[in-house]
């Protein structure tokens, strides 16, 4: 903990003691220690924040060496320098004063009666009291938070408190950008104005896990289990002293927790109501329609679902970070979006007016296009829109399905339902006899006898490339090599991949494969 250097200044004794002479623009600067400089090599035990002392004793033989020191001691971060010239020097050099100036740190020069420890005495003192008097604020800060909580206050009672003291406008904005809270202070700046700076901040720079100051904003990240749910905004153009910094952090505690409380609720019965539409347990449209209504999803348009999992046959749980991105940007697309995160993966139902075509609405392009710009972590599912509430669930397990056979063939990021309904009717296949024996007959002899597994990773690349040339390319080999392979492959199965029979024979029972394994 620590005080100014002007709070230093104001002590009954400097005025008697020292008097300023260089670096008037630092003295805001915050002085955590006071030390005594008769070594050159001081500035090796300086740690930051401090006050420095000296009589520049240690360069009276070697003053060439006295401005190369003060630049070290600034360097390493001191807030202020004390100097009593006489009697090893006549005055304070002013090469010495124009330093300070230039990096803006407060020189004094030591009256010659003053002792230091004298000084030494006073400053500790002050920053012991200063220590005292900020933890009763803090701590009656942290009461007045409790109090709130405890009567079950709103966001902006709980943001009111800082708001006051610092003079300042605060927000709590949630990881949606949406304003759950806010106190205006004197600059009356408005909760979107705010919105839009943290999401163009965010959107430049990446989430936000750590405390940040930008353009006069302090954005506080509020987290939960590694991930950042919300945003503690204050704005202010002053750099936060120590004080009001333990009072944010105080702060944003008591806010996380609140809105923790708030999303666990709202998530429960957000699942509670999604578990009755897949469970078939409302049977009536009209209803379902006023339910999801609550919700802002319009009761004329249709209803389609949107999955967000992992893209990783293993660990399939979404990437938190990565989902809430795309979340976001589909709620910008599509205004009317209800979010329900699972403990494995992120459903959306979305409402609009848009029906569907075979390669998609144009925003499922647009969306495709901006996965392309960054590495997918996710696999974003889309199923087909309804013009029934009571059939989310249909366009819910078709969109899950063509999750499953983008994960069957090796494809991440936003997969379309349309694209893919020939392997969705394959899908129903799973689990029959059919499945079983085509495997068996056609699948398990060619893995038995692939020894070095080149010839399912030929079949599995010559089904998903558009080319032999471009399967070629994949698996870096020369093309004849490509073809012998595929040969070693009717050899041993009896189907020729290129024959028409023999190409549909071989991709199916890969598939029913890829299904079956996956």
């Amino acid at each position: 903990m620590s005080i100014t250097v002007a709070q230093i200044m104001e002590l009954e004794i400097m005025p008697l003691h020292a008097t300023l002479i260089a670096g008037h623009d630092g003295i805001n600067k915050e002085v955590t220690y006071v030390t005594v400089m008769e070594t050159p090599n001081l500035y090796e035990l300086i740690t930051g924040g401090e006050f420095v002392l000296s009589t520049l004793y240690t360069f009276q033989k070697t003053p060439e060496l006295l401005l190369p020191a003060i630049l070290k001691l600034i360097k390493q971060g001191i807030s202020a320098i004390g100097i009593k010239p006489r009697p090893y020097f006549p005055e304070i050099p002013q090469e010495v004063i124009e330093l300070a100036n230039e990096y803006k740190i407060p020189m004094f020069e030591i009256h010659q009666e003053a002792r230091y420890r004298e000084i030494i005495k006073s400053v500790y003192a002050e920053i012991n009291n200063y220590q005292t008097n900020l933890l009763i604020e803090v701590e009656r800060y942290y009461q007045e938070l409790t109090s709130t909580v405890l009567m079950d206050g709103e966001f902006s009672q709980l943001l009111k408190g800082l708001g006051r003291r610092k003079n300042c406008s605060v927000f709590l904005i949630r990881n949606d950008y949406k304003v759950l809270g806010s106190y205006h202070g004197l600059s009356k700046i408005q909760g979107i104005d705010v919105k839009e700076r943290l999401e163009y901040y965010i959107g430049k720079n990446g989430e936000v896990t750590h405390y940040v100051f930008h353009k006069g904003v302090h954005i506080f990240p509020c987290q939960m289990r590694g991930q950042t749910i919300g945003y503690l905004i204050l704005y202010d153009k002053s750099v936060l002293n120590e004080k009001f910094m333990l009072m944010a952090k105080q702060l944003v505690t008591f806010v996380t927790l609140k809105l923790i409380d708030q999303l666990d609720a709202e998530q429960k019965v957000l699942t509670a109501l999604f578990d009755d539409i897949l469970f078939k347990r409302i049977l009536k449209e009209e209803e379902l329609r006023e339910r999801l209504a609550l919700y802002g999803l319009k009761k004329k348009n249709m209803y389609r679902v949107i999955v967000i999992g992992g893209n990783n046959k293993n660990n399939q749980n979404v990437n938190v970070q990565t989902a809430r991105r795309y979340c976001n940007k589909i709620c910008d697309i599509i205004q009317n979006a209800l979010v329900i995160e699972k403990t494995n993966e992120v459903v959306i139902i979305v409402a609009n007016q848009l029906g569907d075509r075979l390669n998609g609405p144009t925003w499922v392009n647009a969306l495709g296009e901006e996965a392309l710009k960054e590495d997918y972590q996710v696999v974003i599912g889309i199923g087909p829109a309804s013009d029934s509430a009571i059939d989310i669930h249909w366009s819910y397990n078709l969109a899950k399905n063509t999750m499953r056979i983008g994960l069957a063939a090796k494809k991440n990021g936003v997969l379309y339902y349309g694209e893919y309904l020939s392997e969705l009717v394959l899908l129903g296949s799973v689990g029959t006899r059919e499945q079983e024996y085509l495997v068996s007959r056609v699948i398990e002899p060619i893995k038995e006898r692939d020894n070095s597994k080149m010839l399912m990773k030929t079949l599995d690349a010559v089904i998903f490339e558009d080319a032999l040339e471009s399967a070629a390319l994949t698996l870096e080999v020369h093309i004849n090599t490509l073809r012998y392979r595929m040969n070693r492959i009717r050899e041993i199965t009896g189907f020729d991949f290129f024959t028409a029979k023999g190409r549909y024979v071989l991709t199916t029972a890969y598939l029913m494969y890829g299904y079956k394994k996956g």
